[in-house]
């Protein structure tokens, strides 16, 4: 029962080179790489640290920069006179309709 196996005909476990079968099958079929390691996951505590850190620079940042504009002599401007409209409301046009006369031209 050494016979070749046709394309269509199943694998037959039960066969007594079967095994042999399965592992020369299993030989030809190309290994899959194996998959990369995932990231390291940073635990919750680091990544509140580092974002406090980085909070805390830069509010110290900002901080420093608001006591520099204080610092810094601050230039007044020339205060312009506003114009301020007239407080009486301006009166609206008059519209008048022309009525004909007569009643043919209605």
């Amino acid at each position: 029962m050494d016979r070749r196996r046709r394309k269509d005909e199943p694998f037959n476990p039960f066969a007594p080179n079967a095994s042999q079968k399965a592992r020369d099958r299993k030989e030809k079929t190309q290994r899959q790489p194996p998959r990369q390691k995932a990231p390291e996951t940073k635990i919750p505590q680091q990544d509140l640290a580092s974002k406090q850190k980085a909070a805390m620079e830069a509010l110290r940042k900002r901080r420093e920069i608001e006591n520099q504009e204080k610092t810094q002599p601050v230039k007044q401007e020339v205060a312009k006179p506003k114009h301020q409209p007239s407080p009486q409301p301006k009166p609206a046009p008059k519209t008048e309709v022309k009525r004909p006369n007569k009643r043919e031209d209605r």
